[in-house]
């Protein structure tokens, strides 16, 4: 009989997984919305347009975009831990290196190219795949606390970068961000990630492997409905194909929330601090809607909760 931890004498680890997860989508939100407090005092020391350091921007997205699937199977093949590591080094460096910039095509080198690379190995993405091995009763729970650091990140790193470049500049500022990433996400995931529970004797949700138990039997577990052997088979198949419309629609709607809102919110009258709280207003409420359907999606057919979520931001954006 299985033999679960008990909680109240001590966490399961899988939890431990869970915070250091979120602590690297507070600290990477740098990578990505953190663009949007520079965009105007960046543009205003160098001349740009609006429309130029947008492009950078774009092409960090699209690159992300197209090394997901690379990092993804990477992950998979050498482990979630040594992907995730090595990518916050990378993005921790070049969101540093921003600090140095001295013309476009060195953002669009550094953001678009490099950052939005590493940003793949470190996306929500691969973390809620991390997340999801730990997990099976409270998987969804799990993998929306996930989801819900980039609402943190938004809530805390927008405003403090805003503030910050009022205080200093823009330039100590990327170098604040960078070594951010450094100094605070590195060392979580060196401490606390995991790739598997088995390497710690548990099974998912902390339940502990007995004796007659060993990891090969766990690993040969009965595979679930869309199981595949090979990574290409999944695109035969139309769920595949759905998710990535899906998530396409989603990405490409959130990424123009992370780069414009706080330019336009100035351009509407408001000050840089009072755009970045805005800002962070509107990833609180993405923290608790995060979380609150996590947990319903434990209970609930997760098409149906899905479904109801994109319906329900499609109307705000038909209101807005």
């Amino acid at each position: 009989m299985n033999r679960r931890i008990n909680t109240w004498v001590s966490v399961y680890h899988g939890w431990y997984v869970v915070a250091a997860c979120i602590i690297i989508s507070v600290t990477t939100t740098s990578g990505r919305g953190g663009i949007s407090v520079f965009v105007i005092p960046m543009s205003g020391d160098f001349g740009w347009s609006r429309g130029t350091i947008s492009i950078a921007a774009s092409l960090g997205f699209l690159v992300t975009g197209l090394t997901q699937p690379l990092l993804g199977g990477l992950l998979d093949r050498i482990g979630g831990r040594r992907v995730i590591l090595c990518s916050l080094v990378i993005l921790g460096l070049s969101i540093a290196a921003l600090g140095l910039t001295f013309n476009i095509l060195f953002v669009i080198l550094i953001f678009g190219v490099i950052a939005g690379t590493a940003f793949s190995g470190t996306s929500p993405s691969n973390t809620g795949a991390l997340v999801a091995k730990w997990f099976r009763r409270r998987r969804a729970t799990a993998v929306g606390l996930n989801a819900a650091g980039v609402g943190l990140g938004g809530l805390v790193v927008i405003p403090l970068a805003a503030y910050m470049i009022q205080a200093t500049n823009w330039r100590l500022t990327w170098l604040f961000l960078g070594l951010m990433v450094l100094l605070v996400a590195v060392p979580f995931v060196y401490l606390f990630v995991h790739d598997d529970p088995d390497k710690l004797g548990l099974k998912p949700d902390g339940y502990l492997i007995t004796p007659e138990e060993n990891v090969s039997s766990i690993a040969t577990a009965r595979p679930g409905p869309l199981h595949t052997a090979r990574w290409r088979e999944p695109f035969a198949s139309w769920p595949i194909w759905q998710l990535s419309i899906a998530y396409f629609v989603d990405g490409f709607t959130t990424a123009n929330l992370l780069v414009h809102f706080v330019p336009y919110t100035i351009g509407r009258g408001t000050s840089p601090a009072t755009a970045a709280m805005v800002f962070g207003f509107m990833m609180a409420f993405s923290i608790i809607g995060s979380t609150i359907v996590g947990m319903i999606s434990d209970r609930a057919e997760r098409k149906t909760v899905l479904t109801f979520i994109y319906a329900l931001r499609a109307c705000t954006y038909i209101v807005a």
